[in-house]
């Protein structure tokens, strides 16, 4: 029988990645010490397979979007860095188990063609929100495969009961898996954001935080949509997948560090036994 041994929630900011960043990237210390903290950690955990979850792969309102390509690869060329590209290895076995028990419980998922991705200006690669974490967990631990999960419109109770999916496959796999939410938080929490400032960017912030410390996902998942709106937030439902799949797998939140040097809230936490 599988199991989730760990999760994580990882922000997602290119500029974090030393090639990009070009020293920027030392503005968000906080952030990169435990980006580089939560990967050796993963090493550790020598999973079989990472999970992840994305706000930026193909969105749609009513269908959410899993990577079927046998191969998953992307790089960073939309942020100047071609050269920096990656491949992984797909788990089709633990993906068509996801799939299957999504549509036991009336919830539209699955892959489409890339034609059809074409057709809505959308791409199959890895996003940019799966590959900053996966670009740190590389460094320190390869020859896993992935399952790409994008998000989609529905309501929060309908992605946490999706997340609930993903727990009863991966228990059905023998794999050793660790989930990996990506997100930042709110793109509005002060001055230095170039979608500019809202008091609900830190008070979003701050209810997801500490909602995370004391295990208060149902503060989460009770949200007013205005506060989300307001604060422009970008991974609530992300972290609300990772929520339901967590539900009674006894595994303890600890943050790790939260900051917001440009303005975008950045949370890393990890969820373990431990």
């Amino acid at each position: 029988m599988g199991s989730i041994i760990s999760s994580y929630i990882f922000p997602h900011p290119p500029v974090l990645i030393p090639e990009i960043g070009k020293g920027d990237e030392n503005n968000a210390i906080l952030t990169l010490n435990s980006f580089k903290k939560a990967a050796g950690e993963i090493r550790l955990d020598n999973p079989t397979t990472i999970i992840i979850t994305t706000p930026h792969g193909p969105y749609f309102r009513d269908y959410l979007y899993l990577s079927t390509d046998r191969i998953l690869s992307g790089s960073f060329a939309k942020f100047g860095r071609k050269d920096i590209k990656f491949e992984f290895k797909n788990n089709l076995e633990l993906l068509d188990k996801i799939i299957h028990n999504a549509t036991k419980e009336g919830i539209d998922s699955g892959g489409l063609d890339k034609h059809i991705l074409d057709k809505y200006g959308l791409s199959n690669e890895l996003d940019h929100g799966a590959l900053v974490p996966l670009y740190f967990i590389n460094k320190e631990i390869q020859g896993f495969s992935v399952v790409h999960i994008s998000i989609a419109g529905f309501t929060l109770d309908m992605l946490h009961r999706f997340g609930k999916c993903i727990s009863s496959a991966v228990k059905d796999c023998d794999e050793r898996v660790v989930f990996v939410a990506s997100g930042d938080l709110s793109h509005r929490v002060n001055n230095n954001s170039p979608y500019g400032s809202s008091p609900s960017g830190s008070k979003f912030d701050n209810l997801l935080v500490e909602s995370i410390r004391a295990s208060k996902y149902n503060d989460i998942l009770n949200i007013d949509e205005k506060l989300c709106e307001d604060a422009a937030e970008c991974g609530l439902r992300s972290f609300v997948i990772l929520f339901g799949a967590l539900e009674g797998s006894g595994l303890k939140p600890q943050v790790y560090s939260y900051e917001a040097p440009f303005g975008i809230g950045y949370c890393v936490a990890k969820f373990s036994s431990d």
